[in-house]
């Protein structure tokens, strides 16, 4: 199964709760073999590398 993951990249660190529970979310999905396929589904500015192991989608900057 395919599984879209839409986070918002820019999100500071200082938003508390929101920020704590993406960043722990995201890195479970990266560092864990899974039967699923995950995109991450980005609405912010930020810039991804390539080479991640789940592939990010910036929709803002795709579509802008």
């Amino acid at each position: 199964m395919r599984v879209g993951v839409v986070i918002r990249d820019d999100m500071a660190s200082t938003m508390g709760g929101g920020f704590t529970f993406q960043s722990s979310v995201l890195a479970g999905i990266q560092s864990t073999p899974l039967a699923h396929r995950f995109v991450i589904l980005s609405i912010g500015d930020g810039l991804h590398a390539p080479d991640a192991p789940v592939p990010w989608i910036n929709l803002a900057r795709q579509y802008a």
